[in-house]
């Protein structure tokens, strides 16, 4: 074994949240850890743009209301350009942030091994991982990611 490489590490509550770079559906260069200060509900919506991950979007989209009276931000990372985000957020009119994250950077970073790539990970305001549900249908997932927020609120 090369004693050089670096070991890979699997992310778990209480570990501080990865910085990887993405861009926002705008264009400007992001990072995870920019959002220091503010608790997160971080959306991986896989690769591609299909029905499925469009639908994940508009889920999100019906549940932004109960994030924010949580004081939580919803955001959503696809490996789609953000070209494709900006324009499916505009038509849709979607009130929260959406990540290109082209180069996988995020995925790659927030992997957890065994698990489906996509899910979904609370961030809090000082940037670590309170929470990570395992991918479910997108209705679902997004409903167990409001929960976990209001057991974390009130707790």
């Amino acid at each position: 074994m090369n004693e050089n490489k670096k070991k890979s590490h699997t992310l778990c509550v209480g570990d501080k949240a990865p910085s990887a770079m993405g861009r926002t559906d705008e264009g400007t260069p992001i990072a995870l850890s920019d959002f220091k200060g503010r608790m997160l509900a971080i959306f991986l919506i896989g690769e591609g743009f299909t029905p499925s991950h469009q639908n994940y979007l508009k889920q999100i989209a019906d549940r932004t209301d109960d994030f924010l009276r949580l004081d939580c931000s919803p955001i959503a990372i696809s490996t789609e350009p953000e070209e494709i985000l900006a324009s499916f957020r505009e038509s849709e009119k979607l009130p929260f942030l959406l990540i290109s994250d082209t180069n996988s950077n995020i995925y790659k970073a927030m992997l957890v091994p065994g698990q489906n790539a996509n899910g979904s990970w609370l961030i809090n305001e000082d940037g670590i991982i309170t929470s990570f549900i395992s991918h479910m249908n997108p209705r679902e997932q997004v409903a167990a990611t409001v929960a976990a927020q209001l057991r974390i609120v009130e707790s």
